[in-house]
Protein backbone atom coordinates (compact mmCIF):
# COMPACT_ATOMS: atom_id res chain seq x y z
CA UNK A 1 0.00 0.00 0.00
CA UNK A 2 3.30 2.55 0.60
CA UNK A 3 4.46 2.19 -2.17
CA UNK A 4 1.50 2.48 -4.21
CA UNK A 5 0.89 5.83 -2.46
CA UNK A 6 5.21 6.43 -3.45
CA UNK A 7 4.56 5.24 -7.49
CA UNK A 8 1.67 7.79 -6.79
CA UNK A 9 3.81 10.75 -6.08
CA UNK A 10 6.42 9.88 -8.64
CA UNK A 11 3.81 10.43 -11.74
CA UNK A 12 3.30 14.28 -10.74
CA UNK A 13 6.55 14.72 -8.43
CA UNK A 14 7.44 18.30 -10.72
CA UNK A 15 4.07 20.04 -9.12
CA UNK A 16 4.80 18.17 -6.21
CA UNK A 17 8.39 19.50 -5.91
CA UNK A 18 6.69 23.07 -6.62
CA UNK A 19 4.19 23.09 -4.35
CA UNK A 20 6.70 21.70 -1.66
CA UNK A 21 8.87 25.35 -2.40
CA UNK A 22 6.23 27.20 -2.32
CA UNK A 23 4.75 26.35 1.03
CA UNK A 24 8.31 26.39 2.44
CA UNK A 25 8.13 30.42 1.49
CA UNK A 26 4.48 30.92 2.72
CA UNK A 27 5.86 28.88 6.36
CA UNK A 28 8.88 31.30 6.46
CA UNK A 29 6.70 34.46 5.37
CA UNK A 30 4.23 33.14 8.87
CA UNK A 31 7.15 32.58 10.97
CA UNK A 32 9.11 36.05 10.71
CA UNK A 33 5.66 38.39 10.51
CA UNK A 34 5.05 38.74 14.08
CA UNK A 35 8.92 39.75 14.19
CA UNK A 36 8.43 42.20 11.85
CA UNK A 37 4.97 43.43 13.55
CA UNK A 38 6.98 43.87 16.76
CA UNK A 39 9.82 45.98 15.36
CA UNK A 40 7.23 48.28 13.87
CA UNK A 41 5.33 48.67 16.92
CA UNK A 42 8.69 49.59 19.12
CA UNK A 43 10.02 52.22 16.33
CA UNK A 44 6.85 54.07 16.66
CA UNK A 45 6.58 53.81 20.67
CA UNK A 46 10.00 54.99 20.48
CA UNK A 47 9.39 57.45 17.58
CA UNK A 48 13.33 56.88 16.73
CA UNK A 49 12.99 57.51 12.75
CA UNK A 50 9.87 57.34 10.17
CA UNK A 51 12.34 56.22 7.66
CA UNK A 52 13.08 53.04 9.12
CA UNK A 53 9.29 52.78 9.97
CA UNK A 54 8.19 53.14 6.18
CA UNK A 55 10.73 50.76 5.32
CA UNK A 56 9.35 48.05 7.82
CA UNK A 57 5.52 49.10 6.02
CA UNK A 58 7.01 48.71 2.86
CA UNK A 59 8.52 45.26 3.41
CA UNK A 60 5.64 43.86 5.41
CA UNK A 61 3.26 45.30 2.48
CA UNK A 62 5.60 43.27 -0.03
CA UNK A 63 6.01 40.38 1.46
CA UNK A 64 2.10 40.19 2.06
CA UNK A 65 0.98 40.53 -1.67
CA UNK A 66 3.85 38.14 -2.51
CA UNK A 67 2.46 35.34 -0.09
CA UNK A 68 -0.93 36.39 -1.26
CA UNK A 69 -0.35 35.39 -4.53
CA UNK A 70 2.23 32.29 -3.73
CA UNK A 71 -1.05 31.41 -1.84
CA UNK A 72 -3.45 31.70 -4.54
CA UNK A 73 -0.76 29.15 -6.42
CA UNK A 74 -0.81 27.19 -3.84
CA UNK A 75 -4.25 26.52 -3.22
CA UNK A 76 -4.97 25.90 -6.94
CA UNK A 77 -2.10 23.32 -7.31
CA UNK A 78 -2.82 21.78 -4.48
CA UNK A 79 -6.74 21.37 -5.48
CA UNK A 80 -5.64 19.52 -8.48
CA UNK A 81 -3.00 17.24 -6.82
CA UNK A 82 -5.40 15.81 -4.48
CA UNK A 83 -8.20 15.51 -6.64
CA UNK A 84 -5.52 13.65 -9.49
CA UNK A 85 -3.69 11.52 -6.41
CA UNK A 86 -7.16 10.40 -4.91
CA UNK A 87 -8.34 9.73 -8.44
CA UNK A 88 -4.47 7.27 -9.03
CA UNK A 89 -5.69 5.62 -5.79
CA UNK A 90 -8.95 4.86 -6.93
CA UNK A 91 -7.77 3.66 -10.76
CA UNK A 92 -5.21 1.46 -8.85
CA UNK A 93 -7.55 0.06 -6.22
CA UNK A 94 -10.21 -1.00 -8.98
CA UNK A 95 -7.74 -2.24 -11.57
CA UNK A 96 -6.27 -4.58 -9.04
CA UNK A 97 -9.84 -6.12 -7.99
CA UNK A 98 -11.02 -6.22 -11.75
CA UNK A 99 -8.22 -8.77 -11.13
CA UNK A 100 -9.10 -11.15 -7.95
CA UNK A 101 -11.67 -13.71 -8.06
CA UNK A 102 -14.97 -12.74 -9.03
CA UNK A 103 -17.02 -14.58 -6.03
CA UNK A 104 -14.87 -11.89 -4.11
CA UNK A 105 -17.37 -9.12 -5.42
CA UNK A 106 -20.55 -11.16 -4.04
CA UNK A 107 -19.67 -10.13 -0.16
CA UNK A 108 -19.85 -6.23 -1.19
CA UNK A 109 -22.65 -4.37 -2.86
CA UNK A 110 -21.68 -2.05 -5.69
CA UNK A 111 -22.71 1.06 -4.12
CA UNK A 112 -20.78 0.14 -0.90
CA UNK A 113 -17.90 -0.74 -2.44
CA UNK A 114 -17.45 2.33 -5.00
CA UNK A 115 -17.96 4.52 -2.18
CA UNK A 116 -15.51 3.19 0.38
CA UNK A 117 -12.93 3.22 -2.20
CA UNK A 118 -13.60 6.61 -3.31
CA UNK A 119 -13.91 7.89 0.87
CA UNK A 120 -10.72 6.31 1.39
CA UNK A 121 -8.72 7.88 -0.82
CA UNK A 122 -9.70 10.88 -0.55
CA UNK A 123 -9.16 10.59 3.34
CA UNK A 124 -5.86 9.02 2.58
CA UNK A 125 -4.32 11.59 0.19
CA UNK A 126 -6.05 14.73 1.87
CA UNK A 127 -4.19 13.55 5.28
CA UNK A 128 -0.80 12.80 3.22
CA UNK A 129 -0.73 16.22 1.23
CA UNK A 130 -1.44 18.38 4.43
CA UNK A 131 0.60 16.84 6.66
CA UNK A 132 3.74 15.11 4.31
CA UNK A 133 5.34 19.28 5.24
CA UNK A 134 3.36 20.73 7.83
CA UNK A 135 4.73 18.02 10.03
CA UNK A 136 7.96 19.27 9.76
CA UNK A 137 7.51 23.16 9.70
CA UNK A 138 5.37 23.02 12.60
CA UNK A 139 8.29 21.13 14.36
CA UNK A 140 10.55 24.05 13.32
CA UNK A 141 7.76 26.81 14.38
CA UNK A 142 8.19 25.06 17.86
CA UNK A 143 11.55 25.21 18.32
CA UNK A 144 11.98 28.61 16.29
CA UNK A 145 9.44 30.36 18.96
CA UNK A 146 10.38 28.68 22.07
CA UNK A 147 14.16 29.75 20.92
CA UNK A 148 12.42 33.62 20.88
CA UNK A 149 10.73 32.91 24.01
CA UNK A 150 14.06 32.13 25.60
CA UNK A 151 15.61 35.19 24.30
CA UNK A 152 13.01 37.51 25.66
CA UNK A 153 11.91 36.14 28.72
CA UNK A 154 13.03 32.75 30.37
CA UNK A 155 9.62 32.33 32.96
CA UNK A 156 7.53 32.16 30.10
CA UNK A 157 9.81 29.97 28.28
CA UNK A 158 9.64 27.68 31.18
CA UNK A 159 5.71 28.25 31.29
CA UNK A 160 5.33 27.22 27.47
CA UNK A 161 7.96 23.88 27.81
CA UNK A 162 5.84 22.54 30.96
CA UNK A 163 2.60 22.75 29.03
CA UNK A 164 3.70 19.92 26.12
CA UNK A 165 3.41 17.20 28.37
CA UNK A 166 -0.31 18.06 29.25
CA UNK A 167 -1.27 17.63 25.78
CA UNK A 168 0.52 14.78 25.27
CA UNK A 169 -1.14 12.97 28.15
CA UNK A 170 -4.29 14.13 26.89
CA UNK A 171 -4.06 12.37 23.38
CA UNK A 172 -2.67 9.13 24.59
CA UNK A 173 -5.19 8.35 26.73
CA UNK A 174 -8.17 9.50 24.09
CA UNK A 175 -6.78 8.16 21.24
CA UNK A 176 -8.13 4.77 21.15
CA UNK A 177 -11.59 5.51 21.47
CA UNK A 178 -10.81 8.02 18.41
CA UNK A 179 -9.73 5.06 16.38
CA UNK A 180 -12.77 2.59 17.24
CA UNK A 181 -15.26 4.90 16.83
CA UNK A 182 -14.18 6.04 13.80
CA UNK A 183 -14.14 2.94 12.62
CA UNK A 184 -17.33 2.07 13.23
CA UNK A 185 -18.44 5.74 11.57
CA UNK A 186 -16.94 5.00 8.51
CA UNK A 187 -18.58 1.56 8.22
CA UNK A 188 -21.82 3.05 9.46
CA UNK A 189 -22.01 5.67 6.74
CA UNK A 190 -20.85 3.12 3.98
CA UNK A 191 -23.41 1.16 4.71
CA UNK A 192 -26.71 3.88 4.82
CA UNK A 193 -25.35 5.13 1.65
CA UNK A 194 -26.03 1.81 0.20
CA UNK A 195 -29.26 1.68 1.43
CA UNK A 196 -30.34 5.14 0.61
CA UNK A 197 -28.85 4.00 -3.43
CA UNK A 198 -31.04 0.82 -3.07
CA UNK A 199 -34.11 3.25 -2.54
CA UNK A 200 -33.36 4.53 -6.37
CA UNK A 201 -31.68 1.52 -7.78
CA UNK A 202 -35.05 -0.80 -7.16
CA UNK A 203 -37.84 1.64 -7.53
CA UNK A 204 -38.94 -0.51 -10.24
CA UNK A 205 -39.46 -3.13 -7.52
CA UNK A 206 -40.99 -0.70 -4.85
CA UNK A 207 -43.81 0.51 -6.76
CA UNK A 208 -44.62 -2.62 -8.67
CA UNK A 209 -45.08 -4.99 -4.80
CA UNK A 210 -45.95 -1.67 -3.01
CA UNK A 211 -43.15 -2.39 -0.66
CA UNK A 212 -42.54 1.29 0.30
CA UNK A 213 -42.98 0.61 3.93
CA UNK A 214 -40.88 -2.08 3.64
CA UNK A 215 -37.97 0.03 1.87
CA UNK A 216 -38.41 2.91 4.41
CA UNK A 217 -38.29 0.54 7.12
CA UNK A 218 -34.50 -0.71 5.58
CA UNK A 219 -33.54 3.29 4.93
CA UNK A 220 -34.58 4.28 8.51
CA UNK A 221 -32.66 1.07 10.31
CA UNK A 222 -29.40 1.90 8.73
CA UNK A 223 -30.15 5.64 9.32
CA UNK A 224 -30.94 4.74 13.10
CA UNK A 225 -27.33 3.05 13.30
CA UNK A 226 -25.25 5.93 11.72
CA UNK A 227 -26.55 8.55 14.07
CA UNK A 228 -26.24 6.48 16.94
CA UNK A 229 -22.65 5.95 15.88
CA UNK A 230 -21.96 9.40 15.08
CA UNK A 231 -22.95 10.94 18.21
CA UNK A 232 -20.65 8.47 19.71
CA UNK A 233 -18.17 9.56 17.65
CA UNK A 234 -18.26 13.34 18.17
CA UNK A 235 -19.18 13.02 21.99
CA UNK A 236 -15.36 10.97 22.53
CA UNK A 237 -14.27 13.87 19.70
CA UNK A 238 -15.55 16.70 21.79
CA UNK A 239 -14.33 15.65 25.12
CA UNK A 240 -11.11 15.81 23.37
CA UNK A 241 -11.36 19.13 21.95
CA UNK A 242 -12.82 20.43 25.34
CA UNK A 243 -10.00 19.51 27.40
CA UNK A 244 -7.76 20.46 24.80
CA UNK A 245 -9.44 24.00 25.07
CA UNK A 246 -9.28 24.07 29.13
CA UNK A 247 -5.22 23.28 29.34
CA UNK A 248 -5.14 26.21 26.54
CA UNK A 249 -6.66 28.97 28.65
CA UNK A 250 -5.06 28.13 31.66
CA UNK A 251 -1.52 28.09 30.24
CA UNK A 252 -2.69 31.58 28.18
CA UNK A 253 -4.03 33.39 31.61
CA UNK A 254 -0.33 32.79 33.43
CA UNK A 255 1.03 33.76 29.89
CA UNK A 256 -0.98 37.11 29.95
CA UNK A 257 0.12 37.61 34.02
CA UNK A 258 4.35 37.16 33.40
CA UNK A 259 4.14 39.28 30.72
CA UNK A 260 2.00 42.17 31.69
CA UNK A 261 4.16 42.28 35.15
CA UNK A 262 7.72 42.72 32.97
CA UNK A 263 6.15 44.99 30.87
CA UNK A 264 5.43 47.09 34.40
CA UNK A 265 8.92 46.46 35.57
CA UNK A 266 10.28 47.51 32.55
CA UNK A 267 12.18 44.54 31.19
CA UNK A 268 10.19 44.31 28.27
CA UNK A 269 8.85 46.06 25.28
CA UNK A 270 5.15 46.22 24.09
CA UNK A 271 6.52 44.89 20.75
CA UNK A 272 8.78 41.86 22.54
CA UNK A 273 4.97 41.04 24.53
CA UNK A 274 3.44 40.97 20.81
CA UNK A 275 6.28 38.68 19.84
CA UNK A 276 5.81 36.54 23.02
CA UNK A 277 1.79 36.42 22.22
CA UNK A 278 2.41 35.43 18.65
CA UNK A 279 4.49 32.85 19.18
CA UNK A 280 3.29 31.59 21.98
CA UNK A 281 -0.51 31.47 19.78
CA UNK A 282 1.92 29.63 17.36
CA UNK A 283 3.29 27.15 19.89
CA UNK A 284 -0.54 26.24 21.18
CA UNK A 285 -1.71 26.29 17.38
CA UNK A 286 1.25 23.94 16.30
CA UNK A 287 0.76 21.65 19.65
CA UNK A 288 -3.12 21.87 18.84
CA UNK A 289 -2.05 20.92 15.33
CA UNK A 290 -0.28 17.46 16.59
CA UNK A 291 -3.55 17.05 18.84
CA UNK A 292 -5.10 17.12 15.98
CA UNK A 293 -2.66 15.38 13.88
CA UNK A 294 -3.19 12.23 16.23
CA UNK A 295 -7.20 12.08 15.89
CA UNK A 296 -6.80 13.00 11.92
CA UNK A 297 -3.99 9.77 12.19
CA UNK A 298 -6.41 7.50 13.53
CA UNK A 299 -9.22 8.32 11.52
CA UNK A 300 -6.71 8.01 8.45
CA UNK A 301 -5.58 5.26 9.55
CA UNK A 302 -8.74 3.35 9.33
CA UNK A 303 -9.22 4.62 5.68
CA UNK A 304 -5.59 3.42 5.17
CA UNK A 305 -5.95 -0.65 6.77
CA UNK A 306 -9.79 -0.33 4.58
CA UNK A 307 -7.83 0.54 1.41
CA UNK A 308 -5.46 -1.85 1.74
CA UNK A 309 -7.78 -4.72 2.81
CA UNK A 310 -9.09 -4.44 -0.45
CA UNK A 311 -5.20 -4.07 -2.28
CA UNK A 312 -4.34 -7.21 -0.27
CA UNK A 313 -7.00 -9.15 -1.70
CA UNK A 314 -5.09 -12.37 -3.51
CA UNK A 315 -5.67 -12.02 -7.17
CA UNK A 316 -6.59 -14.46 -9.23
CA UNK A 317 -3.85 -16.94 -11.63
CA UNK A 318 -3.52 -15.85 -14.71
CA UNK A 319 -1.38 -17.70 -17.40
CA UNK A 320 1.34 -16.95 -19.80
CA UNK A 321 0.73 -18.60 -23.03
CA UNK A 322 -1.26 -16.90 -26.09
CA UNK A 323 -3.61 -18.80 -28.14
CA UNK A 324 -3.96 -17.57 -31.76
CA UNK A 325 -7.05 -19.54 -32.43
CA UNK A 326 -9.70 -21.97 -30.77
CA UNK A 327 -10.04 -25.22 -31.99
CA UNK A 328 -11.64 -27.20 -29.13
CA UNK A 329 -12.53 -26.45 -25.58
CA UNK A 330 -12.17 -29.62 -23.00
CA UNK A 331 -13.87 -30.12 -19.96
CA UNK A 332 -12.66 -33.09 -18.18
CA UNK A 333 -13.65 -34.42 -14.92
CA UNK A 334 -15.42 -30.99 -13.55
CA UNK A 335 -16.55 -30.64 -10.30
CA UNK A 336 -17.70 -27.08 -8.74
CA UNK A 337 -19.78 -25.97 -5.55
CA UNK A 338 -20.16 -22.41 -4.76
CA UNK A 339 -18.88 -21.43 -1.01
CA UNK A 340 -21.54 -19.33 1.65
CA UNK A 341 -20.56 -17.68 4.65
CA UNK A 342 -17.03 -20.21 4.49
CA UNK A 343 -19.22 -23.11 4.11
CA UNK A 344 -19.36 -25.28 1.03
CA UNK A 345 -22.71 -25.65 -0.81
CA UNK A 346 -23.52 -28.74 -2.58
CA UNK A 347 -22.13 -29.38 -5.68
CA UNK A 348 -23.80 -27.38 -8.76
CA UNK A 349 -22.06 -29.67 -11.26
CA UNK A 350 -20.57 -33.24 -10.70
CA UNK A 351 -18.27 -35.39 -12.63
CA UNK A 352 -19.20 -33.55 -15.75
CA UNK A 353 -17.18 -34.26 -19.09
CA UNK A 354 -17.32 -32.67 -22.42
CA UNK A 355 -15.25 -31.55 -25.67
CA UNK A 356 -16.68 -28.54 -27.94
CA UNK A 357 -14.89 -28.17 -31.20
CA UNK A 358 -14.63 -25.59 -33.96
CA UNK A 359 -17.25 -25.59 -36.77
CA UNK A 360 -19.76 -26.51 -34.49
CA UNK A 361 -22.76 -25.08 -32.90
CA UNK A 362 -23.89 -26.57 -29.41
CA UNK A 363 -27.25 -26.10 -27.74
CA UNK A 364 -27.19 -26.11 -23.89
CA UNK A 365 -30.85 -26.18 -22.40
CA UNK A 366 -31.82 -26.75 -18.71
CA UNK A 367 -34.24 -25.49 -16.13
CA UNK A 368 -33.40 -22.33 -13.83
CA UNK A 369 -30.69 -22.97 -11.44
CA UNK A 370 -29.54 -26.13 -13.12
CA UNK A 371 -26.06 -24.65 -13.96
CA UNK A 372 -26.02 -22.97 -17.32
CA UNK A 373 -24.20 -19.76 -16.09
CA UNK A 374 -22.10 -21.43 -14.23
CA UNK A 375 -20.81 -23.86 -16.80
CA UNK A 376 -20.55 -21.04 -18.98
CA UNK A 377 -18.49 -18.99 -16.49
CA UNK A 378 -15.98 -22.22 -16.14
CA UNK A 379 -15.65 -22.51 -19.65
CA UNK A 380 -13.97 -19.19 -19.73
CA UNK A 381 -12.33 -19.27 -16.80
CA UNK A 382 -13.92 -17.19 -14.79
CA UNK A 383 -14.66 -19.72 -11.70
CA UNK A 384 -11.49 -21.36 -10.87
CA UNK A 385 -12.09 -21.23 -7.23
CA UNK A 386 -13.91 -24.50 -5.91
CA UNK A 387 -13.25 -25.87 -9.42
CA UNK A 388 -11.48 -29.65 -9.53
CA UNK A 389 -10.80 -30.95 -12.74
CA UNK A 390 -9.20 -29.82 -15.93
CA UNK A 391 -10.64 -27.18 -18.65
CA UNK A 392 -7.98 -27.41 -21.57
CA UNK A 393 -8.26 -25.15 -24.64
CA UNK A 394 -6.63 -26.81 -27.59
CA UNK A 395 -5.11 -29.10 -25.08
CA UNK A 396 -3.67 -26.38 -23.06
CA UNK A 397 -4.59 -26.26 -19.85
CA UNK A 398 -6.54 -23.25 -18.74
CA UNK A 399 -4.40 -22.53 -16.21
CA UNK A 400 -1.27 -22.28 -18.33
CA UNK A 401 -3.10 -19.70 -20.56
CA UNK A 402 -3.00 -16.13 -20.50
CA UNK A 403 -7.33 -15.81 -20.11
CA UNK A 404 -7.75 -12.03 -19.94
CA UNK A 405 -5.46 -11.78 -23.58
CA UNK A 406 -7.74 -14.86 -24.48
CA UNK A 407 -11.27 -13.43 -24.00
CA UNK A 408 -10.22 -10.11 -25.38
CA UNK A 409 -9.29 -11.13 -28.48
CA UNK A 410 -10.99 -14.79 -29.11
CA UNK A 411 -13.72 -15.23 -27.30
CA UNK A 412 -17.59 -12.98 -27.57
CA UNK A 413 -19.91 -13.75 -25.00
CA UNK A 414 -23.76 -11.86 -25.38
CA UNK A 415 -25.66 -12.13 -22.28
CA UNK A 416 -29.35 -12.35 -21.83
CA UNK A 417 -29.39 -8.22 -20.28
CA UNK A 418 -25.84 -6.97 -21.01
CA UNK A 419 -24.29 -4.16 -19.47
CA UNK A 420 -22.61 -2.39 -22.44
CA UNK A 421 -19.84 0.32 -20.94
CA UNK A 422 -19.75 2.49 -23.51
CA UNK A 423 -21.48 6.53 -23.88
CA UNK A 424 -22.90 6.23 -27.67
CA UNK A 425 -23.26 2.88 -30.02
CA UNK A 426 -20.17 3.95 -31.99
CA UNK A 427 -18.02 4.34 -29.43
CA UNK A 428 -18.93 1.24 -28.95
CA UNK A 429 -16.54 -0.18 -31.33
CA UNK A 430 -13.89 1.71 -30.31
CA UNK A 431 -14.21 4.45 -32.58
CA UNK A 432 -13.15 7.93 -30.39
CA UNK A 433 -14.55 10.27 -33.39
CA UNK A 434 -18.25 10.02 -34.28
CA UNK A 435 -17.81 10.32 -37.86
CA UNK A 436 -19.63 9.09 -41.05
CA UNK A 437 -16.10 7.40 -42.28
CA UNK A 438 -16.43 5.31 -38.82
CA UNK A 439 -20.04 4.08 -39.47
CA UNK A 440 -19.46 3.28 -43.13
CA UNK A 441 -16.20 1.00 -41.98
CA UNK A 442 -18.42 -0.61 -39.57
CA UNK A 443 -21.60 -1.06 -42.50
CA UNK A 444 -19.15 -2.73 -44.50
CA UNK A 445 -17.70 -5.23 -42.20
CA UNK A 446 -21.63 -5.94 -41.37
CA UNK A 447 -21.81 -6.68 -45.12
CA UNK A 448 -19.40 -8.66 -45.18
CA UNK A 449 -20.33 -11.17 -42.88
CA UNK A 450 -24.23 -11.01 -44.04
CA UNK A 451 -25.90 -8.97 -41.34
CA UNK A 452 -27.73 -6.69 -43.15
CA UNK A 453 -30.86 -8.49 -42.73
CA UNK A 454 -30.59 -8.56 -38.47
CA UNK A 455 -29.90 -4.69 -38.13
CA UNK A 456 -31.08 -3.17 -41.38
CA UNK A 457 -35.04 -4.31 -41.30
CA UNK A 458 -38.49 -3.30 -40.53
CA UNK A 459 -38.18 -3.59 -36.84
CA UNK A 460 -34.90 -2.30 -36.45
CA UNK A 461 -32.46 0.31 -38.37
CA UNK A 462 -29.02 0.61 -36.63
CA UNK A 463 -28.43 3.69 -38.63
CA UNK A 464 -30.83 5.39 -36.16
CA UNK A 465 -28.87 4.34 -32.97
CA UNK A 466 -25.21 5.42 -33.91
CA UNK A 467 -25.38 8.53 -32.27
CA UNK A 468 -27.71 7.45 -29.37
CA UNK A 469 -26.77 6.68 -25.66
CA UNK A 470 -26.33 3.00 -24.25
CA UNK A 471 -28.21 4.36 -21.52
CA UNK A 472 -31.18 5.63 -23.65
CA UNK A 473 -31.64 1.51 -25.59
CA UNK A 474 -34.37 -0.52 -24.69
CA UNK A 475 -33.96 -3.91 -23.47
CA UNK A 476 -34.24 -5.31 -26.67
CA UNK A 477 -32.21 -2.88 -28.53
CA UNK A 478 -29.24 -3.33 -25.98
CA UNK A 479 -29.18 -7.23 -27.03
CA UNK A 480 -29.29 -6.53 -30.89
CA UNK A 481 -26.22 -4.09 -30.15
CA UNK A 482 -24.35 -6.45 -27.85
CA UNK A 483 -25.11 -9.34 -30.78
CA UNK A 484 -23.61 -7.34 -33.61
CA UNK A 485 -20.60 -6.49 -30.87
CA UNK A 486 -19.78 -10.23 -30.45
CA UNK A 487 -20.13 -10.86 -34.38
CA UNK A 488 -17.91 -7.91 -35.57
CA UNK A 489 -15.30 -9.24 -33.20
CA UNK A 490 -15.40 -12.64 -35.25
CA UNK A 491 -14.39 -14.57 -32.32
CA UNK A 492 -13.20 -18.17 -32.28
CA UNK A 493 -15.30 -18.55 -28.98
CA UNK A 494 -19.10 -17.27 -29.29
CA UNK A 495 -21.48 -17.86 -26.28
CA UNK A 496 -24.79 -16.28 -26.59
CA UNK A 497 -27.45 -16.58 -23.77
CA UNK A 498 -30.60 -16.44 -24.98
CA UNK A 499 -29.97 -14.52 -27.55
CA UNK A 500 -33.54 -15.07 -29.23
CA UNK A 501 -35.74 -13.50 -26.20
CA UNK A 502 -36.29 -10.04 -27.31
CA UNK A 503 -36.25 -10.82 -30.90
CA UNK A 504 -39.34 -10.52 -33.14
CA UNK A 505 -39.59 -13.84 -35.43
CA UNK A 506 -37.87 -12.30 -38.44
CA UNK A 507 -35.20 -11.56 -36.84
CA UNK A 508 -34.74 -14.81 -35.00
CA UNK A 509 -34.70 -16.58 -38.34
CA UNK A 510 -32.08 -13.71 -39.63
CA UNK A 511 -29.84 -14.85 -36.60
CA UNK A 512 -30.06 -18.48 -37.50
CA UNK A 513 -28.99 -17.90 -40.87
CA UNK A 514 -26.09 -15.62 -39.63
CA UNK A 515 -24.87 -18.06 -37.26
CA UNK A 516 -24.85 -21.07 -39.75
CA UNK A 517 -23.18 -18.88 -42.04
CA UNK A 518 -20.37 -18.00 -39.78
CA UNK A 519 -19.96 -20.85 -37.89
CA UNK A 520 -16.87 -22.25 -39.84
CA UNK A 521 -13.87 -21.79 -37.71
CA UNK A 522 -15.95 -20.79 -34.65
CA UNK A 523 -17.09 -22.66 -32.00
CA UNK A 524 -20.99 -21.44 -31.03
CA UNK A 525 -22.67 -22.24 -27.58
CA UNK A 526 -26.35 -21.21 -27.32
CA UNK A 527 -28.24 -21.14 -24.20
CA UNK A 528 -31.51 -21.36 -24.83
CA UNK A 529 -34.86 -22.62 -24.41
CA UNK A 530 -36.02 -21.64 -27.84
CA UNK A 531 -36.88 -24.66 -30.03
CA UNK A 532 -36.10 -22.54 -33.17
CA UNK A 533 -32.44 -22.32 -32.60
CA UNK A 534 -32.20 -26.35 -32.34
CA UNK A 535 -32.34 -26.64 -35.84
CA UNK A 536 -29.23 -25.17 -36.57
CA UNK A 537 -27.30 -26.73 -33.97
CA UNK A 538 -25.00 -29.76 -34.09
CA UNK A 539 -25.12 -30.77 -30.42
CA UNK A 540 -27.90 -30.31 -27.72
CA UNK A 541 -26.13 -30.67 -23.97
CA UNK A 542 -28.91 -31.24 -21.70
CA UNK A 543 -28.08 -30.51 -18.01
CA UNK A 544 -30.66 -31.46 -15.48
CA UNK A 545 -29.77 -31.26 -11.85
CA UNK A 546 -30.42 -34.76 -9.86
CA UNK A 547 -30.80 -34.35 -6.41
CA UNK A 548 -29.83 -37.30 -5.57
CA UNK A 549 -26.10 -37.39 -6.96
CA UNK A 550 -26.00 -34.03 -8.23
CA UNK A 551 -25.15 -34.98 -11.62
CA UNK A 552 -25.15 -33.62 -14.75
CA UNK A 553 -26.01 -35.35 -17.56
CA UNK A 554 -25.24 -34.78 -21.15
CA UNK A 555 -26.90 -36.00 -24.65
CA UNK A 556 -26.50 -35.39 -28.27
Amino acid sequence: MRKLIVNTIRKEKYKFILITIISIFVWVYGLLFPYLNAELIDNLTKLKSMNIVLRIIYTIILLTLLNMVLSYVLNMQMAKLKLKFTYQIIYDVTEHLKRVFILFFSDYKPVYLSQRIYNDSNSLITFFLDNYLRFFTNLGTILFSFYMLFTINFKIFICSLVSIPFFLILYNYLKSPLYKWNLILKESQNKFFTSLSEQYIYIKDIKTNGSFNQSSKLLNSTFSKLLTNSINANRVAHLFYSLDGIITLLLQSVILVLGSKSILDGHMTIGQFTIILSYYSMIIECIKYYLNFGKSYQETKVSFNRINELYSVKKEHNGTKIIENINSVSLNDINYSYTYKNKKEPYIIKDFNYKFEKDKIYIIRGHNGSGKSTLIDIIIGLLSENLSGNVKYNNINIKEIDLYELRKRNIAVVQQFPNLMSDTVLSLFNYSDNTKENIKLIKNQIKELGLMGLFYNNHFDLDKFWFKKISELSGGENQRIAILHALLKRPSLLILDEPSSALDSDSVNELINILELNKLDTITIIVTHDERLFTICDEIINIDYNRTNSLLKTSS
